[in-house]
């Protein structure tokens, strides 16, 4: 606990100490540290949200009231390059394997430093001092904390994968698709190409890129969980695939303009179509309490995907969560949201076991009234034969079938409304008439 008060400590210091020394000017152009650059007017430095307005901006750096702090982090998401001078023109060394541009202060630099940043996407650039060690020990324990993370929702994603391989169950892959889309947009939004050498301005359009992937797997991923597609909601679907569609032309105009106004459209317009998609469904399917905490579930994780990846690009936030417990938070969704579609796929299992038994008890109950049926054409068979062969008559065949259903004398005789010494004399005629003597009368 001390370990982490005392870099919350040092990190909160810095911060402080940092926006009281630093000044700025922002050029058009890109330019080289002369005289006209070291003699120019700079303006405090009060924020580090500058919104859209990239290019090139001269940080000046007049002095650091703790000398120990040698480091300096600029810790944007999305900063070009990164260039640092002291007024002897000595220039401070980048830091390798950090996921920040890192300069580290000389023993021979003099004060005020100069650091050129150049922004591309937004002009956001946060600016952090620290000394080496504790920049390393602050850099330790977040990489362990994403090792647990994104090792865990690779861990799901696996785990979703077998499932589908086993059971052929379309959820499954959508899922892993989407586990996969969120960490690999989390991974970018922690820098971490960066921190293994990927500077490359390109990877913000991959980046992008997987923002879109998670709002399609995302969206198909609900739209089949709840079963949306058999549900009739034409206005619905027609809002969701309109939003849909114009975040990925968003993204596509980003990528030819690389304007971070159409990048944030995109990310706006995904989440709409997302946010449609399960009001949507909200509104045609049937309330459970399954359903509710679904619906929550969701609605957090949207807005954890929002706070992470759009609006902490810009240097704002809602509710102002920290990024580990965003992190964490969304991690903690996506197993809830894991083991719900295992319930889900072992409760239609059951179904199927339940349906199967049924389909089986009907069979049964088939195959023995088809068994009662033959007998019955056999008895039926055979009277037919009898009634062609002898010529009997209608009175002669009701007594031949009472007689094949174990009715008594008395019963027939009552039933046909007659006395029981005329029955065994009819009786006794028709054995006579089909060729049945007495003796197989009495075995009868």
């Amino acid at each position: 606990m001390r370990y982490w008060c005392t870099i919350s400590l040092m990190f909160f210091f810095s911060v402080t100490m940092a926006q009281h020394n630093l000044s700025y000017k922002y050029v058009e152009e890109d330019s080289a540290l002369d005289t006209d650059i070291k003699n120019a007017t700079f303006k405090p430095l009060e924020t580090f949200n500058f919104g859209l307005k990239n290019g090139l901006y001269w940080v000046k750096i007049d002095k650091l009231t703790n000398t120990k702090n040698n480091v300096i982090s600029i810790e944007g998401h999305h900063v070009t390059s990164v260039t640092g001078h002291s007024s002897n023109n000595v220039l401070l060394e980048p830091l390798a394997q950090v996921r920040y541009p890192s300069l580290e202060i000389n023993k021979e630099a003099i004060f005020p430093l100069f650091i050129k940043i150049q922004v591309e996407q937004e002009a956001y650039f946060p600016i952090h001092f620290y000394s080496r060690e504790s920049l390393i020990e602050k850099q330790q324990v977040i990489l362990f904390g994403y090792g647990l993370f994104y090792g865990a929702l690779l861990f799901m994603s696996v785990i979703m994968i077998i499932m589908f391989t086993v059971t052929g169950e379309d959820n499954f892959w959508t899922y892993a698709i989407l586990l996969l889309s969120i960490g690999i947009a989390l991974a970018f939004r922690d820098n971490i190409p960066y921190l293994f050498g990927w500077k490359d301005a390109f990877y913000y359009n991959l980046e992008l890129a997987t923002h879109i992937l998670i709002g399609i797997f995302g969206g198909y991923f609900a739209y089949s969980f709840i079963d949306l597609r058999n549900k009739k909601a034409p206005l619905g679907k027609v809002l969701i695939f309109t939003f849909a569609g114009l975040a990925v032309l968003s993204m596509f105009i980003y990528w030819v303009s690389s304007h971070f106004m159409y990048y944030f459209l995109a990310d706006a317009l995904i989440l709409l179509a997302i946010a449609s998609l399960w009001a949507v469904s909200f509104l045609v399917t049937k309330k459970t309490v399954f359903l509710y905490v679904v619906f929550g579930i969701f609605a957090i994780n949207i807005y954890f995907i929002f706070e992470f990846l759009v609006l902490y690009n810009f240097g704002l936030a809602l509710l102002y969560i920290t990024p580990s417990t965003v992190k964490w938070g969304i991690l903690a969704e996506m197993i809830i949201l894991c083991f719900a579609l295992l319930n889900d796929w072992h409760k239609l299992k059951q179904q199927t076991l339940i349906m199967r038994l049924e389909l089986q008890k009907r069979t049964d109950e088939l195959q023995l009234l088809s068994q009662y049926k033959r007998e019955d054409d056999h008895e039926d068979d055979y009277l037919e034969n009898l009634i062609e062969n002898h010529d009997l008559t209608n009175k002669e065949v009701k007594i031949l079938q009472m007689l094949s259903m174990n009715f008594t004398e008395a019963h027939i005789a009552h039933k046909l409304q007659m006395s029981t010494t005329q029955l065994s004399m009819i009786i006794k005629l028709l054995y006579i008439k089909i060729g049945i003597n007495d003796k197989e009368n009495d075995l009868i």
